[in-house]
């Protein structure tokens, strides 16, 4: 296996011989000596030289690491006074040993101390070190990522379903993303919509406090039940105005559910380091071992925030919509009693006119007069019966009344 990291040495300008002169008094092979021990140099000859236009000169350093001597090869070029140094490890061992070995190489040459330092600035110009500890930890920070958006998408579809994107994420998120799905297809969309998302914008619609779409529907569910808040205790109404502050998700879901609510200091933790593996910065063994601390601590918490999700919260969700549909029902049955109770006045207040029309008819002694005693007694005795009835038909919707 071959690891190799490649280095620029800028000579200083204070060691020039002269302000004119583009000759210097530092030999580089010198210098490296008195911090490595070297063998086999090999030079490019003056033919060569004058033929290739390059100062070329390859090594061996004996490098003791680990009770163990290692053997480097290194090759020099020389350019306008610039040196370009390249240090290359070719032997059979785990890809871990050989980058330990790399490690300790370039902590000596870039110690403080370091007789090179004096003379040059040290530029680290290709790292095999910071590769290898960016591709090892990628396939942990990819598993983060993705079940942060795991989250994200079980959060929000529970509660909002195909319409979680318009209604969660703040118009200026939804611009910049709306710049890369705008052509797709609905279900693309959707789909799309959270994996457009770059890390800056998930942290900002997790842990940004503000006002939202939810915040709004349950203030205004709470003001509807309780239209008369003078009815209501202290302590509940203590618990609303605790609840209406402006929060983030994060606050928003998971209060009180055993999660840390630090959890966005986390984050923001996880962010500055990822952004050096994201962006091939320089990238050591001690901020791999604190992403990796940092990482497995968030995935903890992301695996318990989604069990929380897909139990207590689709639970408690599914029982609002019951409450909600429960609602509507009752709403709508009070509305169809208002109804029933308008038509029985109707009829209540025609009988009462009919009645009286009634009584009037019996009580006519003109009518008496004209017709035969035998067909008027049928009337009155017609009319009699139905006035009882209908007393009785009075009491009966009277009572029902007052049942309800």
């Amino acid at each position: 296996m071959i690891k190799m990291n490649s280095y620029i040495f800028l000579l200083k300008e204070t060691n020039k011989k002269n302000k004119n002169s583009l000759e210097y008094e530092v030999d580089f092979i010198k210098t490296l000596k008195q911090s490595f021990e070297i063998q086999n140099i090999k030079k490019t000859s003056k033919k060569e030289k004058r033929k290739n236009y390059i100062d070329k000169i390859n090594g061996n350093i004996i490098f003791n690491f680990d009770g163990k001597e290692n053997t480097l090869d290194f090759e020099t070029v020389k350019v306008n006074s610039v040196t370009y140094f390249d240090i290359k490890i070719d032997k059979k061992d785990t890809e871990d040993n050989i980058i330990k070995i790399l490690e300790e190489f370039n902590n000596k040459l870039l110690k403080r101390n370091n007789e090179l330092k004096k003379y040059f600035i040290i530029i680290l110009s290709y790292d095999s070190i910071s590769e290898y500890y960016c591709n090892k930890i990628y396939p942990k920070l990819n598993q983060f990522e993705r079940k942060l958006k795991k989250l994200f998408f079980t959060l929000y579809t529970s509660r909002f379903k195909e319409k979680f994107f318009e209604t969660t994420i703040p118009n200026e998120v939804q611009k910049n993303s709306k710049k890369i799905i705008n052509n797709a297809h609905r279900e693309v969309k959707l789909q799309e919509s959270i994996y457009s998302l770059d890390f800056s914008a998930i942290k900002k619609i997790l842990f940004e406090k503000t006002w939202n779409y939810y915040d709004e529907t349950q203030i205004k569910r709470f003001l509807s039940r309780n239209e008369d808040l003078t009815k209501l205790d202290d302590e509940k109404i203590r618990n609303f105005i605790t609840n209406i502050h402006p929060k983030n998700d994060w606050e928003r879901f998971f209060t009180n559910k055993q999660l840390p609510l630090e959890f966005g200091e986390i984050i923001s933790d996880i962010a500055k380091l990822r952004n050096r593996v994201a962006h091939s910065k320089l990238f050591n063994k001690s901020q791999y071992n604190q992403l990796k601390k940092l990482l497995d601590s968030a995935i903890s918490n992301i695996d318990k925030a989604i069990n929380v999700t897909e139990t207590e919260d689709f639970q408690k969700i599914n029982q609002e919509q019951i409450e909600i549909a429960f609602d509507e029902f009752y709403d709508s049955l009070n509305k169809l009693k208002n109804i029933q109770y308008e038509a029985v006045n109707i009829i209540y207040n025609s009988m009462d006119n009919l009645k009286e029309t009634l009584q009037d008819i019996i009580s006519n002694d003109n009518l008496k007069k004209i017709l035969q005693n035998s067909l008027y007694n049928d009337i009155n005795e017609d009319i009699t019966t139905f006035l009882q009835n209908d007393i009785s038909i009075e009491k009966e919707v009277e009572n029902k009344k007052n049942n309800e």
